[in-house]
């Protein structure tokens, strides 16, 4: 099927006919038609949640202040922003544009002077002009040479220290030039300039990432790719925000009023949520941003006919960008479309993407149990999870997060091990993971027995140094070896620590119980400083006590490491190696709620034997919620 069979009746307006023939519409670098779902979304806001956003205390008031700051945070994973407070939502491109010439050009001195291209929308022309005529500075512009491409050599020659601003566009509304706004960025940078990036015809095709691209300042419409009419993005990175006074006032951007005295300005603060409050079902901006992922960019840009120029010219490539292929939107499926019992199994829905580039978090599967020591058969618990995940609804009501609307997450499939080698294993489990953390994305993994911890730890300390870890289990894992092999799973955490990838006096093991073979299986902790909470003190001091503990590893990263076995066997009984007396599921559901404030650069929930569990699979059920308690975790954290 081609594509626009595929997504022609996602339009409504498209139903016409002019003249006697289907509507045909090639006019979207000006303004693209709306599909259903973005039509849909805004008739219910105005049907069930409108009111003023930020003003009012009432049920509305509050449903519409979140619809408003879940839009600011889809914008921001949209664009790769690190905060929402560095989105900022204007009428449009052009107002976005005139907004910040206002607030820039009142820093402005004669004499200075702002560089722009000679193939600008005349949205980014005419507002540096009226800044330039209104603080006598000067407008310079880079020329356009032979086939459609910027003169770099020019523009290097146009900057100087009296250079203020750089301000072009990252796809040409005319020619469909990429330009290589991080080259473009590097060069203003240099000589101190703010960069604005009109990326009003780039916004809709090209994948986008304010890190990569490193600019000041970047705008686009909505509008120009599938959104509601009548707004506009502005992203500023924070410091450069911070450096410019308001240019506009009124509104919530000032703390307070008074006649004659300076006005301090506002901080934004999110509205607090009343109990009983009903979540909302979504921002009308949602499914907007969600279209050209849904079908892949490139399919967003043949959808929408963008000329994209091709070739060895450096213009004409994406500088400092990452390119992305058909990455399906990363939210579950519609389980009122498709059953939840039905479809392929991925953990929660989620679509299966191999790409982490695409991604906040990767939930990957390691179904490896060459290491266990007992009972094998964890090489079957990723699947098992995925299949009892398809039970949990994607809305935390006790942390209060929808962790799929703040991150983007996929199931990112199973890593290939090698099951006669643990070796070999090791090796294709520390390059799957690497390959994850190199994109920057989260690892968070199904095993698999917990020998798979060790080439993860391998991975994530490469990227961040040694980590503090957060490990939940009946038994230690820190034993030296079994039947003359270094390499099970009750050796990761000493193999670790061995090759400085945990930072010891930063671990903290909680549940540890059971007979042991003697007292020297705790002499590595006394000698590397570990701290072990023992199940007794779990339960003689509850749950906030011990949460009151982990928190001391709060400020670097940190790894959780979750085993199912530290949960009795009367609630998981599919383990490796059952102890009695664990914790109960509520217990250890709580548990990692606690992890809540840790910067979590990692986990990891292990040995679900599928085999020995009851009918009703609570074990896996079990570890499929507390991976879902752990990504909330994560994503309270953005």
């Amino acid at each position: 099927m081609r594509l626009n069979e595929l997504t022609r009746p996602d339009f409504p307006i498209l139903a016409r006919r002019v003249n006697g023939q289907p509507l045909a519409y090639l006019d979207s670098a000006a303004s693209s038609q709306k599909p259903r779902q973005v039509i849909e979304a805004m008739t219910r806001y105005y049907e069930t949640s409108h009111a003023n956003v930020h003003r009012s205390i009432h049920t509305l008031g509050e449903e519409a202040t979140e619809l408003y700051e879940a839009a600011r945070d889809q914008v921001r994973r949209f664009i790769g922003a690190a905060a929402r407070e560095e989105v900022v939502f204007t009428r449009g491109t052009t107002d976005g544009l005139n907004l910040l010439a206002e607030a820039i050009g009142r820093t402005l001195a004669p004499g200075d002077e702002v560089v722009i291209t000679g193939m600008e929308h005349h949205s980014n022309v005419i507002p540096w002009q009226m800044a330039v005529r209104d603080r006598g500075a000067v407008l310079r512009a880079v020329p356009v040479v032979g086939e459609g491409f910027l003169d770099l050599e020019t523009f290097g020659r146009l900057l100087s220290p009296r250079t203020r601003v750089v301000a072009v566009a990252h796809v040409s509304n005319v020619l469909g030039t990429i330009n290589p706004v991080r080259q473009i960025v590097d060069q203003a940078r240099a000589v101190g300039a703010l960069t604005v990036i009109d990326g009003a015809q780039a916004a809709p095709h090209l994948p986008l990432d304010m890190s990569a691209i490193g600019c000041d300042f970047y705008v686009f419409s909505p509008h120009k790719m599938l959104g509601p009419t009548g707004i506009g993005v502005l992203y500023g990175h924070r410091a450069a925000l911070d450096r410019l006074e308001p240019a506009r006032g009124g509104g919530e951007m000032i703390k307070e009023v008074w006649l004659g005295r300076r006005h301090p300005p506002a901080r934004r603060r999110r509205a607090p949520r009343r109990r009983g409050h009903r979540r909302p079902r979504g921002s009308p901006l949602r499914p907007a941003l969600d279209a050209p992922s849904r079908r892949g960019r490139h399919g967003a840009g043949e959808l929408l006919r963008l000329h994209r120029p091709r070739g060895d010219h450096p213009a004409g490539r994406r500088g400092g960008q990452t390119h992305v292929d058909d990455v399906a939107m990363h939210t579950p499926r519609d389980p009122f479309r498709s059953p939840r019992f039905g479809q392929i199994a991925t953990f929660m829905l989620l679509p299966h993407v191999r790409d982490a580039a695409a991604l906040d978090v990767a939930v990957v599967g390691v179904p490896y149990d060459g290491g266990a020591s007992y009972r094998t058969g964890a090489r079957f618990g990723p699947r098992a999870v995925r299949e009892q995940s398809s039970l949990i609804r994607p809305w935390n009501p006790v942390a209060k997060v929808h962790p799929f609307e703040r991150l983007r997450v996929a199931d990112y499939g199973d890593i290939d091990v090698v099951p006669i080698s643990i070796e070999r294993t090791f090796e294709a489990i520390e390059a799957g993971v690497t390959a994850i953390l190199s994109a920057k994305a989260t690892p968070v993994s199904v095993g698999g027995d917990h020998s798979i911890t060790l080439p993860i730890l391998r991975a994530v300390a490469r990227r961040h140094g040694p980590v503090g870890v957060v490990h939940f289990d009946a038994h230690p894992d820190t034993w030296d070896e079994y039947f003359g092999s270094k390499f099970f799973h009750g050796s990761p955490f000493r193999r670790a620590i061995e090759e400085g990838l945990i930072d010891p006096r930063r671990m903290i093991q909680v549940g540890i119980r059971g007979p042991l073979y003697g007292p020297e299986d705790f002499a590595f902790h006394e000698q590397h400083g570990l701290e072990v909470i023992r199940i007794e003190a779990v339960k003689e001091q509850g749950i906030a006590w011990v949460v009151g503990k982990l928190q001391r590893l709060a400020g670097g990263p940190v790894y959780c490491s979750f085993d199912i076995d530290s949960v009795d066997p009367a609630y998981a009984p599919a383990t490796g190696t059952p102890e009695v007396g664990g914790l109960t599921s509520y217990e250890a559901i709580a548990l990692v709620r606690g992890l809540q404030g840790l910067r979590l650069v990692g986990a990891d929930v292990v040995e679900v034997c599928p085999p020995y569990d009851g009918p009703g699979q609570v074990t896996s059920l079990l570890a499929a919620n507390l991976l879902f308690e752990i990504v909330s975790v994560m994503a309270l954290a953005r």
